[in-house]
């Protein structure tokens, strides 16, 4: 979970800085500058995801897949990354506490839903489980 909650993270911090870039808002940046950010957000992300899949088979250890709540999710999500915001930005920078206490919320129901979603195929028999609903 860490890794997918890290590659995830990446792509979502990754498209507006390039975006933005492009206009040339960010002139000085430098490609070691842009991966070191990267690589920090991706760090960021590992470290929520594995939080996030550790309190879940705590708290969530003898439910099973269909049984878990999308909305103790968010709320476990939103913890983990508002405590990982807390602890990396403090309270000062609250734009960023926002946005990734957001990101928790966000990557924990689309890890559950998907979770769901795939156990629901598979229970089902399904074949392809990324074959497009109603093809």
């Amino acid at each position: 979970m860490g890794l997918t909650w890290a590659a995830g993270w990446v792509v979502l911090w990754g498209i507006p800085i390039l975006i933005a870039a492009g206009f040339g808002a960010f002139e000085g940046m430098t490609a070691g500058t842009f991966l070191g950010g990267a690589l920090f957000v991706a760090s960021c992300g590992f470290i929520a995801g594995s939080a996030f899949g550790t309190i879940l088979s705590v708290f969530e250890r003898r439910k099973r897949l269909e049984e878990l709540s999308l909305k103790r999710s968010a709320l476990m999500g939103g913890i983990v990354g508002g405590l990982g915001g807390l602890v990396i930005f403090g309270i000062t920078l609250w734009i960023q506490l926002v946005i990734v206490t957001t990101l928790g919320v966000g990557f924990a129901l689309g890890t559950v839903a998907l979770a769901k979603r795939a156990d629901r195929k598979l229970l089902e028999g399904e074949d392809d489980l990324l074959a497009l609903e109603g093809e």
